[in-house]
């Protein structure tokens, strides 16, 4: 065979990929990352929004707006109907508690959803600080905090986010 002298150029510059971009790579490929946590590249949209660590400087009854990446979830048989959710941001760990009227209202997000917006009341009862959720949204992706249908780098992070645990009630009797 013949070879044949062609003369392709240099190949074009491609433009480099996102901070997100990279962050739902890892996600795809290892399941995990060790690039700046999601919340954290979504937090600039959320000004009014507070951090795990804040949220343990507030007083019981106060008004705040959460985001997360929903890590577990559990529906214990003895809690009457009440869900819990272990959210996680870029400081720490923060617990939800969903009353079965609000689970009800946002059952979809609270059983599906990885980018969690929680809006609710802090409490603080026998040394346990949680958030009692009032509203459930879909977080969108950086600069954009409402998720829009056809949003495809927000979309991508659901498909690869690790899968929370899920701590369902036990057996079902017949």
């Amino acid at each position: 065979q013949l070879a044949l002298d062609l003369r392709l150029g240099e190949a074009p510059p491609l433009p480099e990929p996102s901070a997100w971009e990279l962050l739902v790579d890892d996600y795809r490929h290892t399941g995990v990352s060790l690039r700046a946590h999601p919340i954290a590249q979504l937090r600039t949209g959320l000004a009014d929004a507070v951090d795990s660590r804040r949220l343990a400087e507030l007083p019981a009854g106060a008004r705040v707006r959460l985001p997360g990446l929903a890590v577990a979830r559990q529906r214990p048989a003895s809690a009457h109907g009440v869900v819990f959710l272990l959210v996680e941001d870029e400081h720490g760990l923060a617990n939800l508690v969903l009353l079965p009227d609000v689970y009800e209202a946002h059952r979809l997000l609270a059983r599906a959803e990885p980018l969690l917006l929680a809006e609710g009341v802090v409490e603080r009862r026998d040394g346990q600080l949680s958030v009692r959720v009032e509203r459930l949204s879909p977080l969108g992706a950086p600069g954009r905090p409402v998720l829009a249908p056809a949003e495809r780098d927000v979309a991508e992070l659901r498909r690869v986010a690790p899968a929370p645990q899920h701590f369902a009630q036990g057996r079902r009797r017949a």
